[in-house]
């Protein structure tokens, strides 16, 4: 059995990652591909697999459309993707870099850095046309590495992988092999204040890019606005889908950060294995 984590953005998912590898559970990662970095965000590294997670970007917009991400997530439920997706013939693959964007990151992100990576996806730099370079950017391409990643979960056992954009596509692999951690960030102002502080300070506010539509571009994402309580009734409304087609658990963000006992317990008995606490900086 391999292990889904199902969670917001920013709702400690890359410290449970962390915490579950110290068990006989590893990360899953898709051939040729990487595991993302660390940053000043999340430190010890995010703990997902790069092309597993461009691949996750382009079949929420041939589900849902061009506008949907993980910051911005879909309202409604779809099964079949979009045949005709092709990301570089879509008006979503231009990348928008706004007026004064690169002499002004901090008014743009809260940062004195780009740390929404569109500068980087412009020509000659390090993301330039990723999805393409992860073979990713078509219909095509996209069923072949569905079929690549749902042979992995046959092949391998006792992984984790984690993505908050998987919230709304993990029924698209079909697999049976896979249990699922739905995990919680409890403390809600906490939660907006680190989104804000990774996507833009004006997400779940009405102030726009000038002369857009959008309150964030990270990654290019064109994120519009959406509340709070928008945003998380849409991710509840899918952890209600994953409820009903997978074994599941739910845990708090807050008691793993506590080292609660009753919590971790039965986090080690539906993975059937004992986890390392030392990690965990209190």
């Amino acid at each position: 059995m391999n292990y889904f984590i199902a969670s917001c953005p920013r709702s400690g998912s890359s410290l449970l990652a962390n915490l579950l590898t110290t068990s006989k559970l590893k990360l899953l990662k898709l051939p040729k591909s990487k595991i993302l970095k660390g940053s000043e965000f999340n430190k010890s590294g995010y703990f997902e697999d790069i092309r597993l997670m461009l691949l996750n970007d382009m079949i929420i917009k041939s589900l849902y459309g061009y506008k949907y991400s993980f910051l911005y997530p879909p309202k409604i439920y779809r099964k079949k993707l979009n045949e005709y997706y092709d990301y570089y013939k879509n008006k979503a693959s231009s990348v928008y870099v706004p007026k004064n964007f690169i002499n002004n990151t901090k008014f743009y992100t809260g940062h004195d850095w780009d740390n929404w990576g569109i500068t980087r996806m412009i020509n000659f730099q390090k993301w330039e046309k990723c999805y393409k370079k992860f073979d990713v950017a078509n219909h095509y391409s996209i069923l072949k590495n569905i079929r690549l990643f749902k042979e992995q979960l046959s092949k391998k056992k006792n992984k984790v992988f984690k993505d908050s954009r998987m919230v709304f596509n993990l029924h698209i692999f079909n697999s049976s092999e896979i249990k699922v951690i739905i995990l919680h960030r409890k403390n809600h102002l906490k939660h907006i204040a680190s989104l804000r502080n990774h996507y833009g300070p004006n997400l779940f506010k009405k102030r726009y890019i000038l002369n857009t539509k959008m309150v964030s571009n990270h990654f290019n994402l064109k994120v519009q606005y959406l509340s709070y309580n928008s945003f998380l009734s849409r991710y509840n409304f899918f952890f209600n889908k994953l409820r009903e087609s997978f074994e599941f658990i739910e845990i708090d963000y807050e008691d793993i950060l506590n080292k609660n006992k009753k919590t971790l317990n039965r986090l080690e008995k539906f993975i059937d294995s004992q986890i390392n606490l030392s990690i965990i900086n209190t």
